[in-house]
């Protein structure tokens, strides 16, 4: 009988990551070229039905000249790049952070454990970086 690595549970928070695929982020007043600080919410397709991301991965666009790093197969940088703040409802209304993922890599990605409210971020000063949602192929 073939091991199961997921719990029943996990397998319906998270397909396995090669069913999913990247839907760039346009975010109002910066494009696909995102620096500072803001916030993503899931977009919705007419009505109340949201897109169907799973999370949200990051791409160092542009860094700014003698920013501290180590290369490699994957370039590491001395510091915090960007930080993602993921952010649920309470019934009551009110906004609790759910988890918090520091980036100190060219790339990376956040794993929603549910479906969230928003994703706030921070950019390092002078990088920009490009979003896209992680959403299922269907």
């Amino acid at each position: 009988m073939p091991s199961i690595d997921l719990g029943i549970i996990n397998q319906f928070l998270h397909p396995p990551l090669e069913s999913l695929i990247l839907e760039p982020i346009l975010v109002p007043g910066q494009g696909y070229n995102v620096s500072g600080v803001g916030t993503l919410t899931k977009p919705e397709l007419g009505g109340a039905v949201t897109v169907d991301a799973f999370g949200v991965l990051y791409s160092v666009e542009l860094e700014p000249p003698g920013a501290g790093y180590t290369l490699g197969t994957v370039t590491e940088y001395d510091r915090r790049v960007i930080q993602l703040v993921e952010r649920r409802k309470l019934r009551d209304g009110s906004a609790v952070v759910n988890q918090v993922f520091d980036g100190r890599r060219d790339s990376g990605f956040l794993l929603f454990t549910y479906d969230p409210l928003q994703i706030d971020y921070w950019i390092a000063p002078l990088f920009t970086v490009g979003f896209y949602w992680l959403v299922v192929l269907h």
